[in-house]
């Protein structure tokens, strides 16, 4: 009996073992499934979703397809699969396999922008838009070659033909380009046609002339002179305000010329030479002598000065502060040289072969140094507007400013002046008190931007709150710019808050571009107040106040 009940147990086990490992005919357990992994790529301009994955033998999957801006789907294969839209979808899979999606550049719609090349009629020179208004032909920026009669074919996508009215057109003539009139060109020079600021006329052709370019250099001096130099189209687009300011510059400008060299305004932008327009033949001839020593003297400037981030050169004829252009046929040279610690300007008298400076007529320095925690700019300014036997007048100007918590405050002085006989005898070197301080700040809030001024006279008690504030350079360790601060804090300077200084007189504006039509409000201590609201086409309509901004009527 104990063998038989022990053969029993064994038995017993042995039929637990095996239903547990599945021993035997009829087991009711399941095959693992398979699966394999789809491998998903794709090419240069788009993307397909998800990544790898594992599909399970027999199953399909699908993959999400998108073409980046500028490019469309161009095929997707792999794993025996079929696109429907931006899905693709495999078949039954049964091996491991690859979805390869791949793109195409779309075609860019594009335009031609026409006009001439005129000294004569030139060509074999380069004619480009400067998009982003740095003055340099980038590799991103339209170009092409004028040919035969001076004609260039400017190609433009849509997005760069929007920005013609707002960019300048230039021309580099090089050595070798050919002129109609007098043969190949032996010195380079450049010229320029200014941004106009209205819409462009599809059949517009846009010539580009010695006069066009006059009318540049000057725009180019007012906008280097208030450090606007680099403006891009897009900047402008955005800058309704500054759009509007620059345009009316132009149109002053334009007036200017016209008044200047006796021509009507339709010919500085004409085909003088298919008009048969003798005179404007003439004045174009006179001013490339001076597009050409502005090239070459820029260019040795470039040399001579390799750390300038910014050089502007021109030569003309005739200077309105030389004794209100009492001098029309005398040639002047105006230069800018602008460097991270500062800048300086230069207008000089020039001999007729434009090689030696005759006399000088307005010199400026100005050099930014740190100054605590803020930064000093002092200014020196030597000049004489009264003609060839005038005087020197020998000023200067300093200002220090800092920010903190996001808000600007500056104190500036004007100088101590004098006069002397010659350039060589001026001494401008000390910056003493002068007869009036000044006190700025600016911030902003909610998205609208605020400036406050303090004009301070010598006979004011404010006057003397600062008065050891001149002569700065060498003060930055005895001053303190919390002193500054901590007044200005306490000052009244925010718009809607009463002036708490005995000031002489104050400005303060506010700039709120939180929709579409910035507006613009100036309220002053001496005079009505303004309101600007501007419209999208850039016009703007002009109300004043003369009762601290209880009514806003028409401006006498």
């Amino acid at each position: 009996m104990e063998v038989k009940y022990k053969m029993l147990q064994v038995a017993a086990v042995l039929s637990a073992a095996c239903g547990m490992a599945a021993c035997g005919g009829g087991s009711s357990s399941e095959t693992a499934p398979v699966s394999f992994t789809v491998t998903a790529t794709a090419g240069a301009g788009g993307t397909i979703s998800p990544g790898d994955r594992a599909v399970t033998a027999g199953q399909s999957t699908s993959f999400t397809v998108n073409a980046n801006d500028g490019y469309a789907i161009a095929s997707v294969t792999g794993c025996g699969g079929t696109l429907n839209g931006a899905t693709f979808t495999t078949a039954s899979i049964s091996a491991a396999c690859t979805v390869t999606a791949g793109f195409e550049l779309l075609p860019v719609a594009t335009s031609l922008l026409n006009g001439k090349v005129i000294d004569g009629y030139v060509s074999g020179a380069t004619v480009w838009l400067d998009i982003n208004g740095n003055g340099l032909q980038d590799e991103d920026e339209p170009s092409t070659v004028s040919i035969a009669a001076g004609d260039y074919a400017l190609e433009l996508t849509e997005e760069q033909r929007a920005c013609v009215p707002y960019a300048t057109l230039y021309v580099d003539v090089p050595v070798g380009a050919i002129d109609e009139d007098s043969g190949e060109v032996t010195a380079a020079y450049q010229m320029a046609r200014p941004a106009q600021f209205q819409p462009l006329d599809e059949a517009a052709l846009l010539h580009i002339s010695p006069l066009t370019s006059v009318l540049w250099q000057q725009v180019q001096g007012q906008l280097s002179n208030s450090g606007q130099q680099h403006l891009s189209c897009a900047a402008l687009k955005d800058n309704v305000e500054l759009g509007v300011q620059i345009s009316n510059e132009i149109k002053d400008i334009i007036l200017t010329t016209v008044g200047k060299y006796n021509i009507a305004a339709d010919k500085i932008f004409a085909d003088f030479i298919a008009a048969d327009d003798e005179a404007s033949y003439q004045l174009a001839q006179s001013i490339v002598k001076g597009l050409k020593a502005s090239y070459a003297y820029k260019q040795q400037l470039k040399q001579q000065h390799p750390t300038a981030n910014y050089i502007r050169s021109q030569f003309y004829q005739g200077s309105d502060i030389d004794n209100n252009n009492a001098y029309p046929q005398a040639w002047y040279r105006d230069t800018m040289l602008s460097f991270d610690t500062g800048y300086s300007t230069e207008l000089v008298k020039m001999n007729n072969e434009l090689t030696e400076v005759v006399r000088e007529i307005y010199l400026r320095e100005n050099t930014k140094t740190t100054w605590g925690d803020g930064v000093l700019s002092q200014t020196k300014d030597i000049y004489s507007y009264g003609g060839d036997d005038a005087e020197y007048s020998c000023t200067n100007s300093e200002a220090v400013s800092v920010i903190v918590n996001g808000i600007s405050y500056g104190l500036s002085n004007d100088g101590s002046s004098a006069t002397a006989a010659s350039v060589a005898q001026c001494v401008n070197t000390s910056f003493s008190n002068g007869p009036y301080k000044y006190y700025s700040v600016d911030y902003a809030e909610n998205a609208v931007g605020y400036h406050t001024r303090f004009v301070i006279a010598a006979d004011t008690a404010e006057y003397q709150t600062f008065v050891q504030w001149y002569d700065l350079q060498a003060k930055a360790a005895t001053l303190n710019l919390a002193d500054l601060t901590t007044h200005l804090n306490n000052s009244g300077y925010e718009f809607d808050d009463t002036v708490l200084l005995d000031v002489s007189s104050w400005h303060k504006r506010s700039t709120d571009d939180r929709t579409t039509n910035r507006v613009q409000v100036d309220k002053y201590s001496d005079q009505p107040w303004e309101k600007l609201v501007y419209q999208a086409d850039g016009t703007y309509s002009k109300t004043c106040s003369t009762d601290n901004g209880q009514s806003w009527v028409a401006c006498n």
